[in-house]
């Protein structure tokens, strides 16, 4: 029992909430004003050292004298903490569940159509098919399986981007070809009066550099909720702007089921909130169709995106229409021209080093379309034993080459071999071991690259460390042109050829 006179204070102090810290006088004090409260109670100047309490308190009848008990509640705030953690690990592993359920459906069905394709390829082959009937089946076969891997892809993306692992990767682009063809993926045609996409200035934007797989997730979002909620098959219109190296998307569609109800909120933004469903009456209609539905995080995932970007969305619902906008920094596209015509045939030998046969002639195309003369690059990973002694097979190819040539080395980060022992041998702490042993000339004279796929921004943040620079491992990825951006950042152009004839080479 505590005697204090409670006109000390003659200010009711606020209600303690269960993360305030308090030292005992100051619990005290509140004690005579709050019956109960619930606190972190620390008894010594470090507040981190804090028990959470629960407060009851009684005036005598005199109310000289008050009765404080206390009960150290720290074990049960900790299990609640755990609880409330597991419900949310629970939460987020039934979302992966979800999304891996959608993968392996999508990578099923685009398997089973190229199997189909290709059987259809074999037979027509086999009755004598010429080679311009034969380049459509396989111009489809390919379409088919770039569909299944950028489905596969973006769900990969928008993983990596709400967990914080996702490096933007800014690339050269043609804004307005990238919302074309995603439009069309859409409506299944791009052009007529349903999907219209103006650009600002009417004669066309340059190319700029942001990230394209971003930049369509987002458009591809926007543009299926505006099919979703907006007009049943009405208009749907798309402005591009550019403007001190600053991208402005505009998506407008006409008012849809439930707009009223839209245009009354005091607060647009919340469709951008985390489980955010402002369409429950489309929501529960869907539901009893017995149709999939979205759970509210689109918007969400799509403002993570942006946010990524170091760009800004907003959403306006008008009277007679409803307007999403992006904005995102989007330079003009560094030395355009001076890459068109750039390549690396002059000194330069190329190296590249992969366990996949199918990656090994992906190097090789690489490496051609930089206009490197076959003579001058090497390709690794055929011999397992090529992989285990890697550092003294590097050596040896930059010992033979002529000592003012300079070296452009790809390597693959994960090499699998099974011979002596299965293991996996990291390609980017294979390179850091061979530049500790290099000399200042010979590491002056590398560019050292390595290339996975699908990597957090921690594990690409370690690569970087190891090598001069990443590149992800996609068909979307223009290889050439990031290829030379990084050669430029550390060479400059100097070093390089010219050449005219590159145009037929593309990216």
């Amino acid at each position: 029992m505590l005697t204090v006179d409670p006109k000390s204070d003659p200010q009711k102090p606020a209600l303690p909430s269960r993360g305030d810290v308090l030292t005992l006088d100051e619990l005290v004090g509140r004690a005579w004003w709050h019956g109960r409260f619930a606190c972190r109670l620390t008894t010594g100047e470090d507040c981190n050292a804090s028990s959470v309490t629960e407060v009851t308190a009684s005036i005598c009848d005199q109310s000289s004298s008050c009765v404080v008990v206390l009960r150290d509640m720290t074990s049960q705030d900790r299990l609640f903490e755990m609880e409330r953690e597991a419900l949310s690990a629970s939460i987020e592993r039934l979302k992966d569940e979800e999304a891996n359920r959608f993968t392996r459906h999508e990578v099923k069905n685009g398997v089973l159509s190229a199997i189909s394709q290709v059987d259809a390829v074999q037979s027509e082959v086999r009755s004598g098919i010429s080679l311009e009937q034969l380049d459509p089946l396989l111009g489809a076969l390919k379409v088919g399986l770039s569909q299944t891997l950028e489905n596969v892809l973006s769900q990969a993306l928008a993983r990596d981007v709400v967990h914080g692992n996702y490096i933007p990767r800014r690339t050269r682009c043609n804004i307005a070809e990238v919302l074309a063809a995603e439009a069309k993926k859409c409506s299944g045609n791009a052009q007529g009066d349903r999907f219209v996409i103006k650009v600002i200035p009417d004669e066309g934007l340059p190319s700029i550099d942001v990230d394209r797989q971003l930049i369509a997730l987002v458009y591809r979002n926007a543009i299926s909720n505006a099919c979703r909620y907006g007009k049943l098959n009405g208009r749907i219109v798309t402005e591009v702007d550019l403007g001190r190296d600053m991208l402005v998307i505009r998506v407008i569609n006409e008012p849809g089921c439930g707009h009223e109800h839209l245009c009354e909120l005091s607060e647009s933004s919340d469709v951008f909130n985390k489980g955010s469903r402002l369409h429950p009456a489309l929501a529960l209609s869907n539901e009893e169709d017995s149709v999939i539905v979205s759970k509210g995080d689109g918007g969400w995932i799509m403002k993570r995106c942006i946010d990524c970007m170091d760009g800004t969305c907003d959403i306006t619902f008008e009277a007679s229409r409803t307007v999403f906008e992006m904005r995102c920094p989007a330079p003009l596209s560094l030395q355009e021209v001076s890459f068109d015509t750039m390549d690396l045939s002059r000194n330069v030998w190329a190296v590249g080093v992969e366990d996949s046969p199918q990656q090994r002639r992906i190097l090789k195309m690489i490496f051609s379309r930089l206009a490197i003369p076959n003579e001058r690059v090497t390709i690794i990973g055929d011999e397992e034993e090529e992989l285990t002694k890697l550092g003294d097979v590097l050596l040896a190819f930059l010992e033979r080459i002529p000592p003012d040539a300079q070296v452009l080395l790809i390597v693959d980060e994960n090499l699998d071999v099974e011979w002596p022992i299965e293991q996996t041998i990291s390609g980017s702490a294979s390179v850091k071991a061979l530049r500790d042993k290099l000399d200042a000339s010979q590491e002056s004279r590398l560019l050292s690259l390595v290339r996975s796929a699908n990597d957090s921004k921690n594990e690409v943040s370690k690569y970087l460390e190891r090598t001069h620079g990443f590149l992800h491992k996609a068909p979307i990825e223009p290889d050439r042109t990031s290829i030379l951006r990084m050669w430029h950042s550390r060479f400059g152009l100097s070093r390089a050829a010219s050449s005219d004839s590159l145009g037929c080479l593309g990216q």
